[in-house]
């Protein structure tokens, strides 16, 4: 099951996920409206290859997609998805089980059935979030809001965009995966090998995994997959060659702190961040700088950072 990376139920505990059921329902509703996979990637300004995925239940529509089907067929968002979503302010939603939406009739007072495309921020929004706790009397449900804030909506932003100019052109991810780009590497290795030099010039062949990794972190939409430690070794020979090597092994520091810092933010965890790096990278630049007794303080920051987010769980 693919989960459905929504501005809708995006953070916390509460995940909708993609299932089989749900990839067949909008298969059948596309058939139902007699719409090809082109023709309905047509009206929803996307690619056939999104629909596809969709259909087959390994991507899910994002929110604006979402809207665009539910209008499209005619129907609401609650017998898409079998989700009791309501849109009733700006950038509001209330989430909910449809069988306690008789209990509370005042969360939905407010609601309306007109679902616009452009009432959805797609960087962060007010959620009233309905979670079931046990208190003596039984099994009550509890509603709290919070803004929820997507904070790899620009990794979405850069697929869309991708799949979009693809689907304008006829191509498809096979297409950039049998692109030749070690034969690029290898050419540009030459070329600024005899023009510069071939102790610099084999820093092309590093390019190839970046390339391979950034096409499936974008299919996936997965910062995990990218190849971030590579990225650190281009810049501790560049930052070497360019301004010396004495704190260039610093960028290899970052590699937990790119890894630790997408847990931190995917989690909504800051406690999850491994600050002690940051601390001893600091320390070792201010010290190199100015001075290592004074650099010292960095580390003081550590239980500080600790004690700080701790406060706030």
């Amino acid at each position: 099951m693919i989960s459905l990376r929504k501005k809708l139920l995006f953070g916390k505990d509460l995940i909708f996920t993609m299932t089989i059921e749900t990839a067949n329902k909008l298969l059948t509703l596309r058939k139902q409206h007699n719409l090809s996979q082109e023709g309905l990637a047509e009206k929803l300004g996307i690619s056939r290859q999104a629909v596809s995925k969709w259909e087959r239940g390994e991507a899910s529509p994002d929110t604006d997609n979402l809207i665009q089907l539910a209008k499209l067929y005619n129907i609401s968002l609650d017998e898409l998805l079998n989700v009791d979503i309501k849109l009733y302010n700006k950038n509001t939603i209330s989430l909910t089980k449809p069988e306690d939406k008789s209990a509370h009739e005042d969360t939905y007072s407010q609601s309306t059935s007109t679902y616009k495309h452009n009432e959805f921020n797609s960087n962060s929004y007010m959620a009233v979030i309905s979670e079931p706790q046990i208190t003596p009397q039984g099994v009550t449900t509890a509603y709290t809001s919070k803004t929820v804030t997507n904070p790899f909506s620009f990794l979405d932003t850069l697929a869309d965009a991708l799949e979009n100019f693809m689907y304008r052109h006829g191509m498809s991810y096979r297409w950039l995966y049998l692109f030749p780009c070690y034969a690029i590497a290898t050419g540009l290795f030459f070329i600024f090998g005899y023009l510069i030099g071939f102790d610099i010039s084999w820093g092309w062949f590093l390019t190839i995994p970046l390339y391979y990794t950034t096409i499936k972190c974008l299919e996936k939409r997965n910062l995990y997959i990218f190849c971030y430690p590579v990225v650190a070794l281009i810049m501790f020979f560049t930052h070497g060659y360019l301004i010396g090597f004495n704190l260039s092994w610093l960028w290899f520091l970052t590699i937990p702190l790119y890894y630790t810092l997408i847990t931190a933010l995917k989690k909504k965890n800051p406690m999850i961040f491994c600050y002690p790096v940051v601390a001893v990278i600091l320390f070792i630049i201010f010290g190199y700088l100015i001075s290592y007794k004074l650099s010292l303080m960095f580390f003081a920051t550590i239980p500080f950072y600790y004690w700080y987010f701790s406060k706030k769980d």
